[in-house]
């Protein structure tokens, strides 16, 4: 499904559509920072667990929490036709609720930057919160991907840009839009 028609840089037609493809960012990102799990009946992990409840990962990590060699964010959802995850707590009381955790290792810090100084793990808590935030957009269906013409011959074409915002998911750059303008 076409939405929207825009212009490349170079002048090129570019159409975006949706990705009704777009296989999960958990599976398409070997090198998650986090490690993302929920225990709602009705959905899927994002990652696979052994846990079938808080209280379990609470028990499991509670060691580990205390050395300070584990750093846990818990992982809200908001249903109510469309589904949503944060990190935050949602307003609502009645569709919203926590429903896992997404967290990281000491180890996994000092491999991606170097130390685990306060510095390394705001960055790593800023990762995994940008990691439940695609995951929400992938949730939702803001999945989407684009074909570029020539006239009307598709001459470049890529899906699995996930994100309502083309120039933060990548999409604009590969499809060489430096500027959202509308093709004639």
């Amino acid at each position: 499904m076409v939405v929207e028609e825009l212009a490349a840089e170079d002048g090129k037609k570019v159409v975006i559509l949706i990705d009704e493809d777009c296989p999960s960012p958990r599976e398409l990102d070997e090198n998650n920072v986090g490690v993302f799990f929920t225990w709602d009946r009705k959905y899927s992990s994002p990652d696979e667990n052994e846990f079938d409840n808080g209280a379990d990962f609470e028990h499991e990590f509670k060691d580990a929490r205390k050395a300070g060699d584990v750093l846990i964010l818990p992982v809200y959802k908001h249903d109510h036709g469309a589904v949503a995850y944060a990190t935050t707590p949602f307003p609502c009381m009645w569709d919203s609720g926590q429903v896992g955790y997404i967290y990281t290792t000491k180890k996994k810090v000092i491999d991606n930057w170097g130390d685990y100084s306060e510095e390394s793990q705001k960055k790593a808590l800023d990762c995994l919160k940008l990691e439940v935030e695609i995951y929400s957009d992938w949730a939702a269906g803001y999945c989407y991907g684009y074909k570029k013409y020539d006239g009307e011959e598709v001459i470049d074409s890529c899906f699995g840009f996930i994100g309502l915002d083309h120039f933060k998911s990548g999409l604009a750059d590969a499809a060489g839009i430096k500027e959202i303008w509308y093709a004639k």
